[in-house]
């Protein structure tokens, strides 16, 4: 009985050690902006929720690019605090679409687990859109941004869109179709 008293008492110093990795921020935009950038960074088994208010129905394009390639984010819908509507290790650290529910969205960057159990540095450039889905449109770069995503569609035959800080290309509708091979009468 005293040794299972004490496997207990390890593992729920582990969950409170785990749980004290993470630190929490809010997410606020300049007035009449539409985006937000974070650059940080975090060690080993750190973790920061960043959390901005969004509505239901906006478009979100949140991306994130780090020089180690073991840091991703995940998105928690409003009220959820361990289950993710997106993964970014499944999806390159590119998040674009509607936003189902209003509420406090949590951006959660983390290490995966293998690099931060040799206590890995990550720094990263988060880069936060959110904008109103009027008529279906979406928010375009501004700056010196728009200027290197227009660079780089022009040097890719032109009919793409870049998106420079997640290493990701998706391509336009047309040039999806032109690309398809037919399919068999």
């Amino acid at each position: 009985m005293p040794l299972l008293l004490t496997v207990n008492l390890v593992a729920v110093a582990e969950i409170g050690l785990a749980a004290s990795a993470t630190r929490s921020e809010r997410v606020r935009f300049q007035p009449g902006a539409t985006s937000a950038v974070v650059e940080a960074s975090i060690e080993g088994d750190e973790s920061v929720d960043y959390v901005l208010f969004a509505r239901q129905g906006q478009y979100a394009n949140i991306s994130m690019a780090s020089d180690n390639g073991a840091n991703y984010f995940n998105i928690l819908a409003p009220g959820e605090s361990e289950v993710a509507i997106f993964n970014g290790a499944n999806a390159e650290n590119q998040f674009e679409g509607t936003l189902p529910e209003s509420g406090d969205y949590t951006i959660r960057v983390y290490l995966m687990r293998s690099a931060a159990r040799r206590h890995e540095v990550a720094r990263y450039r988060l880069e936060m859109i959110i904008a109103a889905a009027a008529d279906g449109a979406k928010p375009t770069a501004s700056g010196m941004d728009a200027d290197l995503a227009s660079a780089i569609r022009r040097a890719l035959g032109g009919d793409r869109e870049a998106n420079y800080f997640a290493g990701a290309i998706s391509w336009s509708a047309s040039a999806a179709a032109e690309s398809r091979p037919a399919m068999p009468s």
